[in-house]
């Protein structure tokens, strides 16, 4: 049986790590009484003595708000992670000889190479013939589960780091954007860094609690100056400043890093 509470997200990384394939396991929860998936069709034993009445064990799905019964998909599954399908070149299912394991559980690979980028409730559905004599169909199917495919690394849609013209600096939140949710638990997975060369020779360099307080909210970076750090005495040397924000390893839910670092210069703003 699959469960899952939450979706599970898969990033372009996942996908080239596990060479496209998604590892899905079922459970057997008729495995104390006997061996259930041993009532296959592709179970010649269970043919021979007339006790083959599952057809298949299928894993389906379909794109998230889809309502409509035929919108669900066969997932093309394999046997190993190596792609190799059965001398029949059937369809791989899970009520097939030998995928079920002594403990009742039944693991395939489900192949997403052609499966695009988006939101997929899934679910396993077993069809069983209801007697020897009967071309009726009985299914039964497990909870369903979502999933998100996500290759698309987060970009910056917007940012506001320009330096106020009649205000204290410290007085202004600054941020980047970018166009979807990014990972911001804490500690941080991506470095922000504000770089000031003064006369181009000294460097100063800020970062989290050390001279900014930064904060991480759905698709923003945003933060502030320290003001202790920065007060009004320290207010023209650091307008004399060639500041620089450098921003690098964004990641989105999926776990897609930024396509390009952000590095823009703290300007003042002209109005």
């Amino acid at each position: 049986m699959m469960n899952r509470q939450y979706p599970l997200t898969i990033g372009a990384d996942d996908l080239l790590y596990t060479n496209f394939l998604l590892e899905v396991s079922i459970f057997n929860q008729g495995f104390m009484e006997s061996t259930l998936f041993d009532r296959s069709i592709h179970n010649p034993e269970a043919v021979r003595a007339g006790e083959a009445n599952i057809q298949d064990i299928l894993l389906l799905y379909r794109r998230v708000g889809a309502s409509e019964t035929s919108s669900w998909k066969n997932g093309i599954l394999h046997f190993n992670k190596t792609r190799s399908l059965f001398s029949d070149s059937q369809y791989v299912d899970f009520s097939m000889k030998n995928v079920e394991d002594e403990f009742g559980y039944a693991t395939l690979f489900w192949d997403l190479q052609n499966v695009s980028d988006g939101s997929f409730e899934v679910k396993v559905i077993s069809r069983c013939i209801l007697s020897s004599t009967s071309t009726m169909v009985k299914g039964f199917s497990s909870d369903v589960i979502e999933i998100i495919v996500d290759r698309v690394p987060p970009k910056v849609y917007f940012s506001d780091v320009t330096l106020p013209s009649s205000a204290h600096p410290t007085s202004k939140e600054y941020f980047i954007q970018f166009t979807e949710d990014i990972n911001c638990r804490r500690p941080f997975l991506f470095n922000i860094l504000i770089r000031g060369l003064d006369n181009e020779s000294d460097l100063t360099e800020l970062k989290d609690d050390d001279g900014i307080h930064v904060i991480c909210v759905d698709q923003s970076v945003k933060f502030r100056f320290d003001r202790e750090t920065y007060d009004q005495q320290n207010l023209d040397m650091l307008l004399k400043s060639n500041i620089q924000v450098h921003l690098y390893g964004v990641q989105d839910l999926a776990g897609n890093f930024q396509s390009s670092n952000f590095s823009m210069p703290m300007s003042m703003n002209a109005q």
